[in-house]
């Protein structure tokens, strides 16, 4: 019986650890890019609190798991389903932000279906994503020179 339950508590830690770091990554991604194309500061304080409600809900079932026992069940369900669709809506976010920055106009969901399934499935899509992402914020970079003076490698 504790085997099981330790087996049961890796997998959970797992999972745990694994939605956090896409959440940190997705949200880097959306706030940098409205940062580029402002999109609504509403719908960004929806996918901020998204984010934010889905990383503390996983965080928090991970470290309660079995120290609180689920007397009613419906709670852990309503979690679970607010979480999902947060993320559906977050991915949906980041895609849409995503496209209307490489086409320097705003888009429909048509234009950005392909991107939003790439968030869907985080760990094929990041492989298309990614570099697409790079370009975008590689455009802004300058190259760093060390014999310049020092004052001019502080920005605001």
């Amino acid at each position: 019986m504790a085997n099981s339950d330790l087996d049961l508590r890796m997998i959970l830690l797992v999972q745990t650890l694994c939605l956090v770091f896409a959440n940190f990554w997705i949200y880097a991604i959306g706030t940098r890019l409205h940062k580029k194309h402002y999109y609504n500061s509403f719908m960004l304080l929806i996918f901020r609190l998204a984010i934010y409600f889905s990383t503390f809900f996983h965080a928090t079932r991970f470290l309660s798991f079995p120290a609180v026992p689920y007397f009613d069940n419906s709670i852990n369900m309503v979690g679970l389903v607010l979480t999902l669709a947060g993320g559906i809506y977050c991915n949906y976010f980041a895609a849409r932000l995503l496209n209307s920055v490489e086409q320097e106009r705003d888009v429909t969901f048509q234009d950005f279906s392909g991107d939003f399934f790439a968030f869907i499935f985080y760990p094929i899509g990041v492989w298309w994503l990614q570099p697409r992402i790079n370009r975008i914020f590689g455009r802004d970079k300058q190259m760093y020179d060390p014999n310049s003076p020092l004052d001019q490698h502080v920005t605001n």
